[in-house]
């Protein structure tokens, strides 16, 4: 039995996305994919883009279950099912011989997972289509994610795309999809996927029992906090960040500036005991200055200068954390620089 958790980003009481049996939302993309492979036009290689937790990998294990149980396409309905058979009981257990994910790999010596997806992954991806199919049927190799990989990983996985092997299905997730290689995203038909209304978050959630023992005001909360995204969600209940990420847009809009506020809420996430905590911090102020430049661009041209210094901040924000992050620099810095930013817009 491996050591390893189930994945690098595995949460507590939370099912892995090839254990959850129906697909919540994302309507449309599922019914393009299930009409492509009832027409006999299904692509070999499909980029599923869209934030972190929004249900990308979910989608892809349930349409591998799809393609398993209807290999002919013909009669295959046109959306995908929640069924409960062998079929999804084998990739639930990760044991089916027809389905593979290349994800991060574990370490057993140092006992935690590589920070990248390895171009050793993509050889085992070889491996297992070199062997031939036990069912005779589809075989799927889902990547989780393009953003994981190495230029190595990335040069190897092109390379098999180039020359796709017969009733071959690769589901590439991406969560910024700008970041994939040019050429492997060439090589893909791209299905963009949006984040989930809050209606399907609150149905997936509701479904959590870590969710449920957290009771309903604390779903009230978290919902309008989380961009659609169950992760986002979870997280957010989990490192307890949405009364920080309050505070300080509350400071930001304060006449009189709360500096040594602003330095302790720095100096609390900028720990690498909490780094959780600051990339969730820091994707939620991404979040935010988003919702507030579209707000800008929705009041009109008067608005325009605003929104202009609004598009600078997401920028600057962006290679100032990607820095810090890159260089194991001051967190705490870019939350004070953040905080100066915000109060001049």
């Amino acid at each position: 039995m491996s050591d390893s958790p189930p994945s690098w980003d595995h949460m507590e009481g939370v099912p892995e996305p090839y254990e959850t049996r129906r697909l919540t939302g994302h309507a449309a993309v599922a019914g393009f994919l299930a009409n492509a492979h009832a027409a006999g036009r299904l692509h070999h290689a499909w980029l599923l883009s869209g934030p972190r937790g929004i249900g990308k990998a979910t989608l892809a294990y349930r349409f591998a279950c799809h393609l398993l149980r209807h290999p002919d396409g013909a009669g295959a309905p046109a959306l995908l099912d929640g069924i409960d058979d062998a079929i999804a009981s084998r990739i639930a257990n990760r044991s089916h011989p027809n389905v593979l994910t290349a994800a991060r790999a574990w370490d057993h010596e140092k006992k935690k997972f590589l920070t990248r997806l390895t171009v050793d992954v993509v050889r085992r991806v070889n491996e297992f289509l070199r062997t031939s199919s036990a069912e005779r049927n589809w075989r799927i190799v889902v990547v989780d994610s393009a953003d994981d990989m190495n230029a190595n990983a990335a040069n190897a996985l092109l390379k098999i795309l180039e020359e796709p092997p017969p009733r071959t299905v690769f589901m590439i997730l991406a969560h910024s999809p700008q970041g994939v290689l040019p050429t492997l995203r060439s090589r893909c038909q791209v299905l963009a996927m949006k984040p989930l209304g809050e209606g399907d978050l609150r149905t997936v959630l509701s479904g959590l029992e870590t969710t449920r023992e957290a009771g309903e005001a604390a779903l009230n909360a978290i919902v309008p906090l989380a961009s659609g995204s169950v992760r986002r969600a979870l997280e957010i209940l989990q490192y307890d960040i949405g009364g920080v990420v309050r505070e300080f847009v509350e400071l930001s809009r304060q006449a009189k500036a709360d500096w040594g506020r602003v330095h302790a809420i720095g100096a609390a996430l900028s720990p690498a005991a909490r780094s959780r905590d600051y990339e969730l911090f820091i994707d939620m102020m991404f979040d935010h200055i988003s919702s507030t430049a579209r707000a800008a661009a929705e009041a009109g041209p008067q608005a325009r200068q605003r929104l202009a210094a609004l598009a600078d901040l997401w920028q600057r924000l962006r290679e100032e954390h990607g820095k810090a992050m890159e260089w194991n620099m001051d967190r705490k810095q870019v939350i004070l620089g953040l905080y100066g930013d915000l109060r001049r817009i």
